[in-house]
C-alpha cells in the first residue's frame, strides 16, 4: 500500500500533540513493575556512542535485557551512519520485551501477513507484533522505516496496510471458526521506527472499510488514524532519538501508556476476544465446562468428518504445556482441545481429584501430570462452532492427562 491508495480510500492521518488525547491518560513518572532494567536504562550515558568507532562502545550494563538493547543501539546508531544493513527489527523486539510489553498471554514476534486489496493479495508484514499466544491475535504492529535506504519506502502506508490485514484476518477467523458476529470497529496500535526513535499511531478500522480495501472501492466515509510524535525532535538527529535521556525518558512513558491498549482482556463479556481454532486435518478445537471438579464435553463433537458421540462422559484434554502455561497467568480462557486423527476417545475414572483418561486401546507416549486453573466455561452449542459463553475463574486443580492412542 501507498500513500495514494491511503487518500483513495479515506485514511486520514491526525498528529495529537497533546499525551493525554492520545494516552487517554497523563504520563506516567519512574517505572510501574518492570524492575531495574528499565531504571537502568534510563540512567545510562548513552553518548559515547555517537562518537564510536566501527568497534561496539563499551557501556556497563548490570542487566543482560539491557546490554542487548545498548547493543542494538549501537549497531542501529552506525546503520545509518554507514548505510550498513540494519537491525532496527532487533531493536524493536528487544526495546518491546525490557517495557514488557509482552504482558501475560502475550508474545513478541514476526508475523508474515497479506492483505487483499482490489481482489487480489499483497505482502503486508510488519516487523514485529505483538500478539495473544493461544489464538495469535495481533495487538501491536511495528513497522520499520528503511526510507533511509529506499528513498521510495513510506513507513505509515506499510504499517496501516499491516492494521488493515490484521483486521481481515481477524474476520475470516470469525467467520471460519466463531458462531457470532465479528467485531465492528477494532483500536489497533502501531510503532514506526526511525532509527532508534518511535512514532506512535492508533489506527481506527471499520468492518466495512476493511471490505471496501478488500474489493478495491472508494468508501464514503474517513477514517482517522492518530499520531503522535516525541516532542522536541530536530531532523536528523530525531533517528538516534533514545540516546538523548529526555527522549529516552519520554519514550519510557509512551511504551507504559501503550500497555493499556493491547492489554489482554479478561472479563467474562470479553472472553469471545479468544477464538477456538477448528481445524480440519484431523484436528478438533472443543471447549469444555467445568463444575464440581468435572470437565464435561457437549453431547457430541466432529472429528474428521466423523460424529462420535460422548453421552456426557467426562473428558480433560490440553493442548500443550504451552497451553497450560497461558492458563496459569490469565483468569479466563477458551481451552484449545487438539485430538489427533484417528484417536480413540476414552472414559475417565475419577479418582477423588484426580481424572485418568482411558483410551480404548494402549496409551501412545508419556503421561504427564499438569496444574491448570479450574475454570468453569458453560457450552450452550454443539461443536464445531460454539457461542454463548460464559466464563469463571475458580480454584486450581490437578488432573492427569494421558495420550490419546492411535485407532487400528
Amino acid at each position: 500500500m501507498r500513500r495514494g491508495d491511503i487518500g483513495f480510500y479515506g485514511i486520514n492521518l491526525a498528529r495529537v500533540r497533546n499525551f493525554k488525547d492520545f494516552f487517554g491518560k497523563e504520563p506516567h513518572e519512574g517505572s510501574s513493575g518492570n524492575g531495574g532494567d528499565v531504571l537502568e536504562l534510563l540512567g545510562l550515558d548513552l553518548a559515547p556512542i555517537m562518537q564510536a568507532s566501527l568497534r561496539p562502545s563499551r557501556i556497563a550494563c548490570s542487566s543482560r535485557a539491557v546490554e542487548i538493547l545498548v547493543k542494538s543501539i549501537t549497531c542501529v546508531t552506525k546503520t545509518h551512519r554507514f548505510e550498513e544493513v540494519s537491525d532496527i527489527e532487533n531493536l524493536s523486539k528487544s526495546l518491546l520485551e525490557l517495557f514488557r510489553l509482552d504482558l501475560p498471554g502475550m508474545r513478541i514476534t514476526r508475523r508474515k501477513l497479506e492483505l487483499k486489496i482490489g481482489n487480489t493479495k499483497v505482502d503486508a508484514s510488519p516487523g514485529v507484533v505483538v500478539e495473544t499466544e493461544v489464538d495469535g491475535f495481533i495487538r501491536l504492529v511495528v513497522q520499520i522505516d528503511r526510507s533511509f535506504k529506499d528513498r521510495d519506502h513510506d513507513p505509515e502506508a506499510e504499517m496501516i496496510a499491516s492494521g488493515i490485514a490484521t483486521y481481515q484476518e481477524l474476520l475470516d477467523k470469525y467467520k471460519n471458526h466463531v458462531w457470532e458476529s465479528p467485531p465492528e470497529e477494532l483500536l489497533l496500535p502501531g510503532i514506526v521506527m526511525r532509527g532508534t526513535c518511535p512514532t506512535f499511531y492508533l489506527m481506527r478500522l471499520s468492518r466495512e472499510m476493511v471490505e471496501c480495501v478488500k474489493q478495491g472501492r472508494r468508501p464514503g466515509f474517513l477514517t482517522r488514524v492518530d499520531q503522535y510524535v516525541l516532542p522536541g525532535l530536530v531532523p536528523p538527529s530525531s533517528w538516534d532519538a533514545i540516546i538523548v535521556p529526555e527522549h529516552r525518558a519520554h519514550i519510557a512513558q509512551c511504551l507504559e501508556s501503550l500497555k493499556s491498549f493491547i492489554r489482554l482482556r479478561s472479563t467474562r463479556h470479553q472472553i469471545r476476544d479468544m477464538i477456538a481454532k477448528k481445524k480440519n486435518m484431523g484436528k478438533c478445537n472443543v471447549l469444555v465446562s467445568h463444575r464440581s471438579g468435572r470437565w464435561r464435553l457437549p453431547r457430541q463433537f466432529q472429528l474428521k468428518g466423523h460424529t462420535r458421540h460422548c453421552n456426557h462422559e467426562h473428558f480433560s484434554l490440553l493442548k500443550a504445556p504451552a497451553l497450560v502455561q497461558e492458563l496459569k497467568t490469565v483468569s479466563s480462557v477458551i481451552l484449545s482441545i487438539e485430538i489427533p486423527t484417528g484417536a480413540w476417545i476414552g472414559k475417565f475414572v475419577r479418582i477423588g481429584r484426580r481424572h485418568q483418561l482411558c483410551p480404548r486401546s494402549n496409551v501412545v507416549g508419556r503421561t504427564k501430570l499438569y496444574q491448570v486453573p479450574a475454570l468453569e466455561i458453560h457450552v450452550t452449542a454443539e461443536l464445531p462452532g460454539v457461542r454463548g459463553v460464559s466464563c469463571l475463574p475458580s480454584e486450581p486443580y490437578r488432573c492427569r492427562i494421558a495420550g490419546a492412542a492411535e485407532s487400528s
